[in-house]
């Protein structure tokens, strides 16, 4: 004797409309869809690294040495060695001596950036302001001797940040803003930074 099993007119319904997806590829369509509008809509990418976005002004980035506007032959750092003490990864290292007038004197600073932690600290215990955290984040490098900064390199970070600064502020370029950088071969010693390489190739939307 035969098994019968009622089907309610919902499964019915809902068996039949399961058959007309697979015979229509309905799936398939949908996908296509979905491709047709995102042709005609705003692309939200970038060509990187032609174009870059404005880092915030509180980001994290490689930790720089800068000096008085005032007075740029002279080191705004004094020797406290705050910094060394207060990183928690040892990535720092300061040499000083002592002047005629009995001051300290700094002869060289070292910044190991394989080791930094990015954290900011010896950014905030600086009495003087001597450190900043720059906006470069691109540390991408062949050999990690590229990666061992002296004074006069960690100066001329910082004073390319504070260049590329200035710059922004006079073109009002403001978190989120979008900049075209002309592309360069790579090389382990950072320029400074231009203000034809600063120019605008368009603004995101407020």
């Amino acid at each position: 004797m035969g098994v019968y099993k009622l089907v309610t007119y919902q499964e019915e319904k809902s068996s039949l409309k399961k058959l007309m997806k697979q015979m229509f590829f309905w799936e398939i369509l949908q996908g296509m869809g979905l491709t047709f509008r995102q042709m005609f809509t705003k692309p939200i990418t970038m060509r990187y690294p032609e174009n870059k976005w404005v880092m915030p002004e509180r980001m994290r980035g490689q930790v720089a040495l800068v000096r008085d506007p005032k007075k740029p032959d002279e080191d705004l750092c004094v020797g406290c060695c705050l910094c060394v003490r207060v990183c928690p990864s040892g990535a720092l290292d300061i040499l000083t001596s002592r002047g005629e007038d009995n001051q300290k004197v700094i002869d060289d600073y070292f910044l190991d950036m394989t080791r930094c932690l990015f954290c900011g600290s010896c950014v905030e215990i600086c009495p003087v302001n001597a450190l900043v955290n720059t906006d470069d984040y691109e540390l991408s490098c062949y050999s990690k001797d590229d990666l061992l900064f002296d004074k006069k390199a960690m100066l001329n970070t910082g004073h390319a940040w504070r260049k590329r600064i200035k710059i922004m502020q006079a073109k009002g370029l403001k978190e989120q803003s979008v900049i075209t950088v002309k592309p360069a071969k790579w090389t382990s010693q950072k320029p400074d930074i231009t203000e034809e390489e600063l120019a605008v190739a368009s603004k995101a939307k407020a």
